[in-house]
């Protein structure tokens, strides 16, 4: 058995023209070729470390918003018009939408959280909460977009659930 150290090509010096795609071609016995994500950076590390605690603030606030203790427009201000359209139309055909006086507790909780560095302006996220004894899965994508006050701010641009 061949090491990966043995498969290696000589050592080189690597220069800013000879910059990595972002997916490597690796080739694979009885595949032509296979593609494999290059391993995050401590930059990525760094700005997860950052991002985990509002994160899972905002995980939690989702999963009330899932599981009917709090109402859906407290998430607009974190979400592009698009993806929060989207949340409240699914929650009306599941006729999950609290009214201003309802007063239901959550009745849900955030199992896990897990966080995913795609690149210095786009995350992705995903969670699993408990609601009734059974678990859901929560995915979420937020960007790093300007505020109309100029401010670069995370906004979710994308929510899933099961």
């Amino acid at each position: 058995m061949r090491t990966s150290t043995e498969l290696r090509s000589p050592a080189r010096f690597v220069t800013d023209e000879d910059a990595l795609p972002a997916q490597l071609p690796l080739p694979l016995p009885g595949s032509p070729t296979s593609v494999v994500p290059v391993p995050q950076t401590r930059d990525g590390e760094e700005l997860a470390r950052q991002l985990r605690a509002p994160l899972a603030r905002f995980m939690q606030g989702v999963t009330e918003v899932l599981c009917g203790g709090r109402p859906a427009r407290q998430l607009s201000a974190w979400m592009t018009p698009d993806a929060h359209r989207a949340l409240v139309t699914a929650l009306v055909r599941q006729g999950r939408v609290p009214t201003r006086h309802d007063r239901r507790p959550a009745g849900g909780r955030l199992a896990s959280v897990h966080l995913s560095v795609v690149s210095e302006r786009a995350v992705e996220v995903t969670g699993r909460m408990i609601h009734r004894g059974r678990s859901h899965a929560i995915a979420v994508r937020l960007e790093l977009v300007t505020s109309p006050r100029g401010r670069p701010v995370w906004t979710c641009t994308a929510l899933e659930w099961a």
